[in-house]
């Protein structure tokens, strides 16, 4: 796929501030997604046929649940994720990652702010959760970190939810977890290390070779 991307759509990139949802059409605004298929010269779309959709489906929603300022993180990953669409062998790792993230990295921050070091550790040092007996395994531990959590039950819970979605390569709920964590009651969590912690899921998802 040739992904050279001309000077006038780099500049109204450059100028664009990303916006929650879909759009008429660019001139209206653009979300992530749609801003990825404007650059690769697709039709309008908020699904890109020249991105991956383990990786679309996690930008969505986080795109859609970030504040405007939050969300312009995300502008890098316009031109990275051009190109990453892949069989559903690699999409399958990639959702695994998701949930790997979603339940070793993204629930324990929600859980350390909460101030259940415990079962934060108990999550981190839980095996890779890379094929569905992991994930299986994962999803039972996730699911007592939850009750165990009244401020970041829902983070653990969207975690658990990660690791049983992985099998379907489904990258919702991982990107839930990390909405919930930002979000949980009573919990003081530091924005900027979990937004580094989706940056680099995101980095991690789109090195999966083809």
């Amino acid at each position: 796929m040739n992904t050279e991307i001309s000077k006038e759509k780099l500049d109204w990139f450059d100028s664009l501030v990303l916006s929650s949802g879909n759009h008429a059409d660019i001139e209206r605004g653009a979300c992530i997604m749609e801003s990825v298929a404007y650059l690769a010269g697709e039709p309008h779309s908020d699904a890109p046929k020249c991105a991956s959709k383990v990786i679309s489906r996690f930008l969505i929603t986080i795109n859609d649940r970030w504040d405007d300022k939050r969300r312009q993180k995300l502008k890098p990953y316009a031109v990275k994720i051009i190109g990453t669409a892949a069989n559903e062998n690699i999409e399958l790792k990639r959702a695994y990652l998701c949930a790997d993230w979603a339940v070793r990295e993204c629930a324990p921050m929600a859980l350390d702010a909460a101030g259940l070091g415990e079962w934060a550790t108990r999550l981190r040092n839980h095996l890779p959760v890379l094929n569905r007996a992991s994930a299986d395994s994962a999803k039972t531990l996730a699911r007592e970190a939850r009750s165990a959590a009244a401020a970041a039950a829902y983070a653990a819970s969207y975690a658990a939810y990660a690791a049983d979605a992985a099998a379907y390569a489904d990258a919702d709920a991982a990107s839930y977890a990390a909405y919930a964590a930002a979000n949980a009651r009573g919990c003081k969590i530091n924005l900027d290390a979990l937004d580094a912690s989706v940056m680099s899921l995101l980095d991690r998802l789109i090195a999966v070779k083809k």
